[in-house]
């Protein structure tokens, strides 16, 4: 709902106008974004998460056979996977953000 006053020349509220809107089309907009949202996150997490898993199983076990410079690839591997991950984080934070903020 939105009002406005309608004030006469010497500024005393005369009458006011009211809107009602109906938001229920909005609203179930919004809860279907916030739906999307939590559904991308999971999905676009998951395989990262299993990545990183595979690389430090792999890097823990050229460490016990003391392969150095393959070790160096996966914490590199592992680095910008940690990377990727808050990269998708601050992204869909800026979506969540940016729909309050409407």
């Amino acid at each position: 709902m939105k009002a406005s006053p309608i004030v006469d020349e010497t500024g005393q509220v005369q009458y006011a106008v009211n809107i009602f809107s109906d938001i229920t089309a909005r609203m179930e907009l919004e809860q279907r974004k916030d739906e999307f949202i939590g559904m991308a996150s999971h999905v676009l997490k998951t395989p990262i998460t299993s990545l990183k898993g595979y690389t430090q199983l792999l890097k823990r076990q050229l460490e016990k056979q003391g392969v150095t410079e393959q070790v160096a690839m996966l914490d590199r591997m592992e680095t910008q996977l940690t990377r990727l991950t808050h990269l998708i984080s601050d992204l869909l934070w800026t979506c969540l953000k940016s729909r309050q903020a409407n």
